[in-house]
């Protein structure tokens, strides 16, 4: 495989990763406030205090990490499911 056609193959994994990190997210917050503690704490690439949000919010600094691990905990499980049907259909392919 040539250099330029791992590039390319790399920028579409990528791009499918994040559509599929979007999407999840999506489903595992259970609200837009969720959805952007998680991202604003775990995405940000300087990522704000929990009290910095809960003061925004108007809830405690100790909510804010709750909300925070039960979205990591969910995607972990999407995550680990979705590889295991992956590799699930992958050994159907190949049999």
């Amino acid at each position: 495989m040539s250099i330029e056609s791992m590039v390319i193959l790399f920028r579409v994994l990528g791009f499918v990763t994040s559509q599929w990190v979007g999407n999840a997210m999506e489903s595992l917050a259970k609200g837009q406030r969720d959805a952007d503690i998680f991202d604003r704490r775990t995405m940000a690439e300087n990522p704000k205090a929990h009290q910095e949000l809960g003061d925004e919010y108007h809830i405690s600094r100790e909510r804010v990490r709750q909300v925070e691990k039960k979205i990591i905990e969910n995607f972990k499980d999407r995550l680990a499911k979705a590889l295991s049907n992956s590799e699930e259909e992958h050994a159907d392919t190949a049999k």
